[in-house]
């Protein structure tokens, strides 16, 4: 029996003013997904740094890097955005 192997892992965030809401996904070679996570975060450092902490704990398969992925609306998405940029993650 082999082993399902991990490859996609996507981050969706919905971003407010105030707060924003997070979704793990996995995908793995046949297809299948898994919600390894949903959380709301404040947007704040503080909250983006727990976010960040939240993401790599999920992360059971390093050699396959997250894709954060975002809405471009207004501006409260900048902050995230520049912070993961910044720690050369993946964003779209």
């Amino acid at each position: 029996m082999n082993k399902k192997k991990v490859t996609k892992q996507i981050v969706a965030t919905d971003i407010g003013m105030e707060n924003f809401y997070a979704c793990y996904k996995i995908q793995y070679d046949d297809k299948s997904t898994v919600i390894k996570g949903t959380k709301s975060f404040g947007n704040s450092l503080s909250g983006i740094n727990e976010f960040y902490t939240w993401c790599k704990k999920r992360n059971k398969a390093p050699e396959v890097e997250p894709i954060f992925v975002m809405e471009a609306t207004g501006v409260y998405y900048e902050e995230l955005a520049y912070f993961l940029h910044h720690k050369k993650e993946k964003v779209s």
